[in-house]
């Protein structure tokens, strides 16, 4: 199933790709304050929205079901899309260390992930949001 907001043209748009519905909805709902946000949760999904519509950030969890998450991040990369990998599994984290994308260590807090969203955003040449506040630390996600 894929959820998505209604974005402006200048928005940047965020592909959020998590089997975990919890993960998913609370950063759809966070970076749908200020980014275009379209979830998804599985690699399938996942390629045919890079395939559908303009991508300016993939959030892809590392450990999807049916595998494929590394033929997304491959899709990504050929489009010049900036990937930022999320997983908790320590092979993953110890693999994906060494990999030249950005990597959110599950669980993670909203800061986190708003610092590694705002890093690839501007790899990408997007400006910063306006501005993005956490008025409380929640459960790490």
């Amino acid at each position: 199933m894929v959820y998505q907001k209604a974005i402006p043209a200048k928005r940047a748009h965020l592909l959020i790709v998590e089997d975990d519905e919890m993960i998913s909805s609370m950063l759809g709902e966070f970076f749908g304050e200020v980014y275009g946000v379209t979830r998804v949760a599985t690699a399938e999904w996942a390629l045919a929205e890079l395939a559908r519509q303009r991508i300016d950030v993939l959030l892809l969890d590392y450990c999807l079901p049916g595998g494929c998450s590394q033929a997304v991040a491959d899709r990504a990369v050929a489009s010049q899309i900036p990937v930022v990998w999320m997983t908790g599994h320590p092979a993953a984290v110890a693999y994906l260390s060494h990999d030249p994308h950005l990597l959110l260590t599950k669980p993670f807090r909203l800061g986190e992930a708003l610092g590694a969203l705002t890093k690839a955003l501007a790899s990408s040449g997007h400006a910063p949001p306006v501005q993005m506040r956490i008025i409380a630390s929640p459960t790490p996600v």
